[in-house]
């Protein structure tokens, strides 16, 4: 299901800039809903993605992604996309799968780009109950760690120093264009004005505003 939104008269200059944004494992649009009323604050349409996290696939949920992006290129807006943990990986496969003309740039926040060591000891235990786990886990031959690169776009990925589900070093990404690390956790990243400043700055230059 998707809630869509229009942007606010704060930035005439966004208007036709849209927002996609993707919620994490265990998680609901609720989760995204302070980052996207706070980018429409600042003049940016939005749309709050929601998908079921626990149950189905990465590639079941990166293909209805992409389909929902290459409907809103079609508009003729520049689409930006905002995914948080697994919502990012699932950005990052729906973008993998080809170009996608008329994308923006791309924000993953506290993304496991390279697995999860908790997503892998939690597979263990509820491997029958949601296997999208065993997809995330920090092994080398699991499926986040077969995603192929995205070119053509740039990349800017923001990680929680005090983040005990994603260590900072797994938010990395070969051909990243820029990389920034606050002081949060895993989940309060979504709530903090630093992370929406960011986040906009990205959206806007290309380039994280290193604010703290």
């Amino acid at each position: 299901m998707i809630t869509s939104s229009t942007a606010s008269t704060h930035d005439s200059s966004k208007r036709d800039q849209l927002v996609v944004l993707v919620h994490g494992i265990a998680s609901k649009r609720f989760w995204m809903l302070f980052l996207m009323w706070a980018l429409q604050r600042r003049g940016y349409s939005t749309r709050n993605w929601g998908y079921p996290s626990l149950s189905g696939s990465l590639d079941r949920h990166a293909r209805r992604l992409r389909t929902l992006l290459e409907e809103s290129t079609r508009l003729g807006n520049e689409v930006h996309l905002v995914g948080h943990s697994m919502g990012a990986i699932i950005s990052r496969l729906a973008l993998s799968y080809g170009p996608l003309p008329g994308l923006g740039r791309v924000v993953l926040i506290a993304p496991p780009n390279h697995g999860s060591p908790v997503a892998k000891l939690l597979s263990f235990v509820l491997r029958g109950l949601c296997p999208v786990l065993g997809e995330l886990s920090n092994r080398s031959e699991s499926n986040v760690n077969q995603i192929g690169p995205v070119h053509g776009v740039s990349v800017g990925i923001i990680g929680a120093r005090f983040d005990l589900l994603v260590p900072l070093a797994s938010t990395l990404l070969d051909g990243q264009t820029d990389h920034i690390c606050l002081t949060a956790t895993h989940n309060s990243l979504l709530f903090q004005q630093r992370t929406v400043r960011n986040v906009d700055a990205f959206l806007s230059t290309g380039r994280f505003s290193h604010s703290n």
